[in-house]
């Protein structure tokens, strides 16, 4: 499997008003070409009212290791929707990401060794997700995982 480096770099804003986080050479710091994307659309949607990256906390239960660690969700964002304004919570993620790995039926170790890590991720994603929508339910805002599908239809 071919070892691909995340492309990073910093999002030049054409709504700077709208970006209520830190900017960085007067622009944002994204982590992958998905996050571009999706801060692209941010930027330049005129029913994005305010987004921000990186900016809330929320803590959440590892299961796997029974410790409180913190989850810094991708975007936080008040748009103008249907139905009025809504917060919504954001976080990018591969589709195969949001679900359950699939065991190997081939047990050699590489295989092995590859599901624990999908397995290890899946966990820590969920614990995160399920802390994002009880934070979401509990202060009237929307969590959405946003994937491949969202981002380059499919």
């Amino acid at each position: 499997m071919p070892n691909y480096e995340a492309k990073q770099g910093i999002l030049q804003l054409k709504n700077p008003h709208k970006y209520t986080g830190v900017k960085t050479d007067g622009g944002v710091l994204y982590r992958s070409s998905w996050e571009q994307r999706l801060f692209y659309y941010m930027d330049h949607n005129a029913n994005v009212i305010e987004w921000s990256s990186e900016t809330l906390i929320i803590p959440y239960l590892f299961t796997l290791d029974g410790k409180v660690h913190k989850y810094y969700p991708d975007i936080v964002c008040k748009m103008n929707t249907r139905n009025g304004i809504k917060t919504f919570i954001l976080e990018v993620k591969p589709e195969k990401q949001t679900a359950e790995p699939i065991k190997p039926k081939n047990r050699s170790l590489d295989r092995k060794a590859r599901y624990e890590k999908e397995m290890f991720t899946y966990v820590k994603n969920t614990d995160k997700w399920k802390a994002a929508n009880d934070y979401c339910s509990k202060n009237g805002l929307e969590f959405m995982l946003i994937t491949e599908k969202h981002l380059f239809g499919g």
